[in-house]
């Protein structure tokens, strides 16, 4: 029994980083600290599996798109929490 499911946690906290994200990107000027969260919560999903990170790149990438690179900056933030 060395084979731990990791799938549960991962999708947890892709979830709860996905969640605080969206609800941050439906604001105007989001709070800080959902967008914190939502780093926070992705960055953990990519502890638990590298897969995680994709969420954390996904969050960036369309923060670009959406010319609001001041905002990155509070997502990475969250990610180094």
């Amino acid at each position: 029994g060395r084979h731990v499911m990791l799938e549960s946690p991962l999708f947890l906290l892709s979830a709860l980083g996905v969640l605080a994200y969206i609800l941050a990107r439906e604001e105007e000027h989001p709070p800080l600290v959902l967008l914190l969260l939502a780093g926070f919560f992705a960055a953990a999903a990519g502890g638990v599996k590298l897969q995680g990170l994709i969420v954390l790149a996904a969050m960036v990438v369309d923060l670009l798109i959406r010319r609001r690179a001041a905002l990155v900056a509070s997502v990475l933030l969250g990610a180094l929490i």
